[in-house]
């Protein structure tokens, strides 16, 4: 959260800017088918139209190497081909064999006109992601200690700007949220409670306050800190009459201090509820701007961006907004299954608040083991949540100053991994907010679009009948040369410079929607322009077993 001391009469405004800065930061951690291979018809999307293209020659092979023995089968050519390129195999099959690829071999066998009933162009589904934004009071900070430094939320608000209005993010399905959301602010009788560990202010602690924590206090011997001036001189943090700013009656100050704006800080004989607040999912549900496709509705999420200011009281409650963002792309995926959805969180700090301790510690502790456990309920669902840390350089501090607060950023970028991890991404994103932070977080962005952006493609639905998991094949066109890509059981097996895929779901308990391709084929698609995807439905699948 902001101060809104700017001077003091105390000396406050001799604290060393570096520390308070740095400490502000980190989110108060301190305080609390071209080529088809002989199949049939060849359609576009989930039961298109199919193309004219005309049946197969069955008295010739169906590839240049088909008929000829295995030991005369093009190799792959590191020289000329993509890399990882796999050329065809040399076996036609016939319904009824068992396709089975032994673990080693470099080709797999082709598809034979006899067998094969439809082939699809392979679609990428849609892609909707529901991107939440940390609007704490800590994300005021500014990114660095220089007097005209922009503030963390100046940097994150132009990256997204930049993504949204970036050509690669066009077909995108965004929606954009902010947390917390607050509850209106209200007077309170001295030392009444205002809600469940929402303290009445009526007295507030200046150094805390100053660092962005609102700490209540009826006598000095509540307030924690003790600062070093510098030579020698330390300032006893003192427990401190609040007034309201005559520029915004609802926003807290210490009197005799000067407001944000330069507003005046106004004495007042009553106590303060601080804008509670929410901590029902249900509250952030629904985005502030609901899932829009880009580029067409980028200015409406330009706008919201352009609108919104972190609340210099806000916390973050990580594990509620979450909650509420699993639950809207959960009506997404129930309501489109092919497509891809998941959560991006970007914050400066650990999650904090709607929790229950005896302690600020027990609370912030419970409040990040709920965070764990919701994220990976979302991940067990299907739900992947991408996680973008923005921390502050640290760099140009004394070497002091480092020494303390550099353990403080380790522990959140640990805990930030931890929560990347259990929603089923690995690792969190590190943002240094400084001068180039706006370019980090874009480039964030972009690797969290190529990774959401994978090669995932649709299961057509045939003109007549069902899909048999067990009579689907992927074929990979590059250059030319249509490959049949063995299927693996999942990700794990899959390895480098060989083809393979996989369902998305486990087809024996499952209904899978999605074919995956592993990432050495992805990449081989990718790399070459044209390059396209053909789901092949009627034959024995291909299988690589390991």
């Amino acid at each position: 959260m902001r101060p809104e001391t700017t001077t003091g009469p105390m000396g406050i405004h001799r604290l060393l800017r570096h520390t308070v800065w740095a400490v502000r930061t980190v989110g108060l951690l301190t305080i609390a088918c071209g080529v088809s291979l002989g199949c049939g018809d060849r359609k576009e999307g989930s039961g298109g139209a199919s193309d004219d293209v005309a049946p197969a020659d069955t008295d010739q092979p169906a590839s240049p190497s088909e008929g000829m023995p295995a030991d005369a089968v093009e190799q792959p050519d590191p020289s000329g081909d993509p890399a990882g390129a796999v050329k065809p195999g040399a076996d036609s099959v016939t319904p009824g064999d068992e396709l089975i690829v032994e673990d080693g071999d470099a080709v797999a066998p082709t598809l034979g006109a006899e067998c094969a009933r439809d082939s699809y162009i392979g679609e990428r589904g849609d892609v909707n992601l529901y991107l939440l934004l940390d609007v704490s009071g800590s994300m005021l900070a500014p990114i660095s200690a220089e007097e005209d430094a922009v503030t963390q939320w100046d940097a994150v608000r132009a990256a997204v700007t930049s993504f949204i209005e970036a050509p690669e993010s066009s077909g995108f399905n965004l929606a954009l949220n902010y947390y917390p959301i607050q509850g209106a602010r209200a007077d309170c009788s001295a030392f009444g409670t205002c809600a469940a560990n929402v303290s009445c202010v009526v007295g507030l602690c200046d150094v805390s306050f100053l660092l962005g924590e609102l700490r209540a206090c009826d006598d000095s011997s509540q307030c924690p800190y003790v600062v070093d001036l510098g030579d020698g001189e330390l300032y006893q943090e003192q427990c401190r009459q609040p007034g309201r700013c005559d520029n915004d009656e609802y926003r807290q100050c210490i009197l005799d201090e000067q407001c944000l704006d330069g507003g005046v800080c106004l004495q007042h004989n009553r106590g303060l509820c601080p804008g509670e607040t929410s901590c029902e999912p249900s509250v952030y549900i629904e985005p502030s701007v609901d899932r829009t496709v880009l580029p067409d509705s980028g200015a409406t999420l330009v706008e919201s961006l352009l609108q919104r200011e972190p609340d210099p009281y806000g916390i973050t409650p990580t594990h509620v907004a979450l909650a509420g963002a699993y639950t809207r792309v959960d009506e997404w995926r129930q309501a489109e299954p092919g497509a891809k959805s998941v959560v991006v969180l970007a914050t400066d700090g650990e999650p904090v608040g709607c929790a229950l301790g005896d302690t600020p510690e027990q609370v912030r502790d419970e409040a990040t083991s709920l965070t764990y456990g919701v994220v990976e309920a979302g991940a067990s669902s299907g739900i992947q949540t991408f996680v973008i840390g923005v921390t502050p350089d640290v760099s140009g501090l004394p070497d002091e100053d480092r020494a303390e607060i550099e353990p403080i950023l380790d522990e959140l970028k640990d805990k930030l991994n931890q929560i990347a991890n259990r929603g089923g991404t690995t690792a969190s994103y590190n943002v240094t907010v400084n001068d180039d932070a706006t370019a980090a977080f874009v480039a964030a962005l972009e690797e969290i679009r190529g990774q959401v952006l994978p090669c995932e493609y649709v299961i057509p639905t045939p003109d007549t009948g069902a899909v048999s998991y067990d009579r689907l094949n992927v074929e990979v066109n590059t250059e030319g040369n249509s490959l049949v890509a063995p299927k693996v059981t999942d990700d794990s097996e899959c390895v480098a410079n060989e083809l393979g895929w996989y369902y998305d779901v486990d087809a024996s308990t499952q209904s899978p929607t999605r074919v995956v391709l592993c990432p050495s084929t992805c990449e081989q698609v990718n790399a070459v322009s044209g390059s396209r995807v053909d789901i092949v439905l009627g034959c024995q699948t291909v299988v690589r077993v390991r």
